[in-house]
């Protein structure tokens, strides 16, 4: 199975990468430092990023700028930051991969920013 997994290079990527390559999967680990590198925030970057990218079985995306913080005490700005960055970017990646899917191909992609608790 050829899995591209966004995001490998952060914390949460390191561990996904490690769990695929334990079952011998077909790992293409991306993030805006690995080369290919894709800057998700940027159509251009990811254009030019599935060029280079064969067809594949599975898309995890779980990368992405957000900012943590209980929902009443985050700014609009830091909302923002997260629903552009996160939110879209992981969008555009999708939206964007779609072509690059084999038949029952599958998408994976992560939230996890906002918390309130009362």
């Amino acid at each position: 199975m050829d899995v591209l997994l966004i995001g490998a290079s952060g914390t949460i990527g390191k561990a996904v990468d490690h769990l695929f390559n334990e079952q011998a999967f077909t790992l293409i680990g991306a993030s805006r430092s690995t080369q290919p590198g894709v800057d998700f925030t940027d159509l251009a970057s990811i254009d030019a990023f599935y060029e280079l990218i064969g067809e594949l079985d599975a898309i995890l995306i779980i990368g992405g700028d957000a900012a943590f913080g209980s929902l009443d005490q985050l700014t609009d700005s830091q909302i923002e930051l997260t629903l552009s960055n996160k939110l879209m970017g992981q969008i555009n990646m999708a939206r964007r991969g779609i072509a690059k899917l084999r038949p029952n191909g599958v998408f994976v992609m992560t939230g996890g920013m906002l918390a309130y608790t009362p």
